[in-house]
């Protein structure tokens, strides 16, 4: 063998070492210049920040979940600061006692008419900042309108349903000592009482809350902690969980297509007792009920605009399904309060499809918010023209339920 072919081998590993490094050093080059890129085009996130500036619940055995005490947070900054000029996200705060809005005293302030209002998102209204969501407007408006003494609190958490209310009002809202008690269901009962009957009921369709379930808000291990450092792996992480992921938490709920033919047999007859016993509950309490019916965008003549905002794939039902089951339930409350002798604030029939009042089938946009503020506030006031509630001496033990 001559000494050049015994070098060829020797040459040709060299050649093959330059071209690996070559593409090494492309593929390190365009990773940094695809992070700068990123880095300056898009708004910088990580689990972490989304963590920081969103909603954190905490498990609990009365409700599927509950708000963490002592958040505060501008949740326009959970995906990263906006742009220049950008408005504000919602500023949330939420009190040492885990509901929204400025500390409860306890016991209550003699000479003090409480009314706590119960719910979901609706109520808790999603897209409004701290101060501007429709129950503390609705405060504002009763002691502009004469009446000082009322103090109204915004008891609504995001998913919950009737029997969340339930479960918290029996172990906790009683000792805040409410007069009235608005009561706000409908969308996050009827997403989950359609897959409800004898073989599947309410106790198997609730999971135990996970707080660490979900993958925007928590890194899933070392590498991927690690990892999160690039801003390209972390857009790359997220279209990847949003892919994986059903199209969103209502969706994921609502059962998706298959919701079309549902009948809600046995969710209406779940709705209706939950109502009753809700109801009952408010008078054990010494607290006197009222029914609200949830208004919705969802009308069976809305037009094209107002079917684009409702989002069909997230809400998980088609337009005549949902139509259909808002009707249904909000029928239920309106004779389960007649039945029951519970005043029944008819928003629906009030406000449902006005277009500018939504932003998407349910949750109110600041006009909205505006809205159901002020229809609140005119009832309620007429409620305590006409009968005002008899306060106690003092605030106390007096107002404890019988044992």
């Amino acid at each position: 063998m001559s000494l050049g072919e015994s070098l060829r081998p020797v040459a040709s590993g060299r050649h093959r070492l330059v071209a690996l490094s070559a593409v090494a050093i492309g593929v390190l080059i365009a990773l940094v210049v695809a992070e700068v890129a990123v880095r300056l085009t898009l708004r910088y996130n990580t689990p972490e920040t989304v963590r920081k500036h969103s909603m954190q619940y905490l498990p609990s055995v009365y409700a599927r979940h509950r708000l963490a005490p002592g958040q505060d947070f501008d949740a326009g900054l959970a995906w990263g600061a906006p742009a220049p000029g950008t408005p504000p996200g919602p500023r949330v705060v939420i009190n040492d006692r885990g509901y929204r809005g400025g500390p409860i005293a306890v016991p209550k302030p003699a000479g003090t008419i409480r009314v706590v209002v119960l719910g979901g998102s609706l109520v808790f209204d999603i897209h409004a900042s701290d101060g501007e969501d429709w129950p503390h407007l609705l405060g504002a408006r009763l002691k502009e309108s004469g009446h000082p003494e009322v103090e109204v609190i915004n008891a609504g958490v995001p998913g919950h349903a009737s029997a969340d209310s339930l479960g918290r009002l029996t172990t906790q809202i009683w000792m805040f000592e409410p007069d009235y008690v608005l009561l706000v269901h409908g969308w996050n009962d009827l997403k989950f009482l359609g897959r409800i009957d004898p073989d599947h009921p309410l106790l198997d369709r609730v999971a135990p809350y996970d707080p660490h379930a979900d993958p925007f808000q928590n890194d899933r291990g070392f590498l991927d902690r690690l990892l999160s450092h690039s801003q390209v792996y972390v857009k790359l992480r997220t279209r990847w969980f949003l892919a994986q992921a059903k199209p969103g938490t209502e969706g994921a709920l609502g059962g998706g297509k298959a919701g079309a033919g549902r009948d809600w047999a046995w969710g209406e007859r779940q709705f209706r007792l939950d109502l009753a016993v809700l109801a009952e509950a408010c008078r054990a309490a010494g607290a006197r009920p009222i029914f609200v019916t949830e208004a919705s965008l969802a009308t069976a003549d809305a037009p094209e605009e107002a079917r684009r905002l409702i989002q069909y794939d997230y809400v998980g039902f088609d337009h005549p399904t949902l139509v259909r089951a808002y009707a249904l339930f909000n029928d239920a409350v309106r004779e389960v309060g007649r039945q029951r002798g519970v005043p029944v604030l008819d928003l629906d029939r009030a406000l449902s499809g006005r277009l500018e009042l939504f932003a998407d089938h349910v949750h109110t946009t600041a006009a909205g918010s505006r809205a159901y503020a002020d229809e609140a506030a005119a009832f309620l006031a007429a409620v305590l023209e006409a009968a005002p509630q008899a306060l106690p001496a003092a605030a106390g033990n007096d107002r404890m339920p019988p044992p």
